[in-house]
């Protein structure tokens, strides 16, 4: 049986009702699911300690690394004692086992590291006690010195990305976690005992799995190298175009200052370039023309060469950056070309291994745990399929109207481009008022208990800023209206583009579990192999 053991971090002085709440949370789910799963609950105050004298740091260090698979962490504002132990290195006990985990998260994958944060008071999920709460966990806030105040801004900041959830009340952490718990669970792969007809029946689909696999990886790497091209428009070329290329023709010399913030955008592209060329070593097939594309980036990447030309011109830097920016398109463009290319791959693939299976399952009486074990999980990977190509849909929506927004703007200025833009109103902007309009329906659809977290709540912003936009457009037709729904546009769908990431980065995490699903039973299973290749 598969067993997995969850760690709840917090400081304790005001969250020891959040404490308890998460303990009955976890038995709760482990009675839930104990004919599949063993759900252990390992926080400190559930065991017996040693009774030898120990630092906090060092019984932290050996729960996080021994104890816990999973580790719930839960944050109020109370930073907690900052501890003077060498290796805390100025950080409380609580924000160490928070870094220390997550540290451990990228060796081991299966390690999960779950936050949640009581949201600020003007918060787009702002926290109020309720009554069934002891005490009012605002209240710490004017406990709290001034080193610890700002080590706790500090360490909100760190914890405030999209993994995070931030809670109103007790009874709202008591909702988010559980159902955080509860599909973690669901994403699980399945207990299969070594041995038995359902793990010989897997062993012989084995190539027809990795086939999928490998799909799917190569899926998660075009998307993880169009986020980094994502980022390079975003935070590169845009800022350059918007704000540095526009202050620097305006002042009419390159100021040191100005030229400080150039160096810092050219680092930050050699950085990403950088993160983009190692990802481009795993593409393989037809992805390969992905990888030609990302090389010609890479070769225009330098906005100039500063010990030849110490004080380069506008007119060769902004050259420069159009050319960069130029390639860093159609390599952003071609990698969601190579997403939507290997979507139909993964397709034919998965429809190869159903039929591999029940091939199989024809021959193969399986028991009826057995049967139900799969029936389950073939229903699963349905569900997530189609979440998942419903996702790179949408995103590939999303995409070719910034590609016809992006080639509107080459033609900014020219003859061109008043019938041009009559056109991209005719033909596309009605398309993306409704892509707008789906999303801010779903967002309204969701009970207000359930909207958490920072990125969905800067998305509908977001959203809510952009739809005035193209309103004005379709109703002016005019180039200040075009260029105003150019920023607007540019940010949702930088929020799109980094939520189809977490959907495609929650496959790849199913692959790995299943990956190492098949190499424990190759290893364990009593089936002899040449009865598994006989099958095949």
């Amino acid at each position: 049986m598969r067993q997995v053991r969850i760690m709840v971090s917090s400081t304790r002085a005001d969250l020891m009702q959040y404490r308890d709440a998460a303990a009955q949370i976890i038995s709760k789910v482990a009675q839930d699911v104990e004919d599949r799963y063993q759900i252990l609950d390992k926080s400190m105050e559930k065991q017996t300690q040693t009774g030898d004298r120990e630092f906090a740091v060092e019984v932290s260090k050996r729960w996080v690394e021994d104890k816990a698979d999973w580790i719930v962490l839960i944050v109020g504002w109370h930073y907690g004692t900052i501890s003077d132990e060498s290796e805390a290195k100025g950080f409380s006990v609580t924000e160490w086992e928070y870094r220390h985990a997550m540290k451990l998260k990228e060796q081991k994958p299966t390690r999960k590291v779950f936050v949640f944060v009581a949201g600020e008071p003007k918060s787009a999920v702002p926290y109020r006690v309720s009554d069934e709460e002891i005490d009012d966990l605002k209240d710490w806030m004017g406990e709290q010195d001034d080193r610890q105040r700002e080590q706790l801004k500090r360490f909100k900041a760190a914890l405030s990305q999209p993994h995070t959830e931030f809670f109103r009340n007790l009874a709202h952490f008591r909702e988010r976690l559980e159902a955080t718990l509860r599909r973690e669970i669901d994403r699980l792969v399945p207990p299969i005992a070594p041995g038995s007809n359902l793990a010989g029946l897997i062993l012989a689909v084995k190539p027809a799995m990795q086939a999928c696999f490998g799909s799917v990886k190569q899926l998660s790497t075009c998307k993880s190298i169009h986020d980094c091209l994502h980022k390079l428009r975003q935070n590169v070329v845009r800022r350059l175009r918007e704000e540095d290329l526009p202050m620097w023709k305006q002042e009419g010399e390159l100021s040191a200052s100005r030229e400080g913030r150039l160096n810092r955008r050219a680092l930050t592209a050699m950085r990403l370039l950088g993160n983009i060329e190692n990802l481009a070593l795993a593409l393989q097939g037809n992805n390969q023309d992905l990888r030609d594309r990302i090389q010609r980036v890479v070769q225009t990447a330098a906005l100039w060469d500063p010990e030849a030309d110490p004080k380069p011109g506008f007119e060769i830097v902004s050259e420069k950056v159009d050319d960069f920016a130029r390639d860093v398109q159609d390599a952003f463009t071609d990698a969601d070309n190579a997403m939507l290319s290997e979507q139909y791959t993964l397709g034919n693939l998965h429809a190869f291994l159903l039929q591999r299976i029940g091939d199989i399952r024809a021959v193969r009486a399986l028991g009826m745990d057995d049967d139900q074990i799969l029936n389950t999980e073939l229903d699963k990977i349905d569900q997530n399929k189609a979440r998942l190509i419903a996702a790179l849909h949408l995103h590939h929506d999303w995409q070719r109207l910034h590609d016809a927004l992006e080639r509107l703007h080459t033609e900014f200025g020219t003859q061109a481009f008043p019938k041009r833009l009559n056109q991209f109103i005719d033909k596309d902007l009605p398309k993306l008022a409704r892509l707008v309009d789906t999303e801010l329906a779903a967002f309204h659809a969701v009970p207000a208990s359930e909207a958490h977290g920072p990125a969905e709540a800067d998305l509908l912003a977001d959203l809510e800023r952009v739809k005035p936009c193209i309103e004005a457009l379709l109703d002016y037709r005019d180039n200040k209206r075009f260029a105003e729904m150019q920023g607007p546009f540019d940010d949702v769908f930088f929020r799109i583009d980094t939520r189809t990431l977490r959907e495609v980065d929650c496959a790849n995490e199913r692959v790995e579990g299943f990956s190492r699903l098949l190499d424990d039973l190759a290893q364990r299973n009593a089936m002899q192999p040449d009865q598994i290749q006989r099958e095949e």
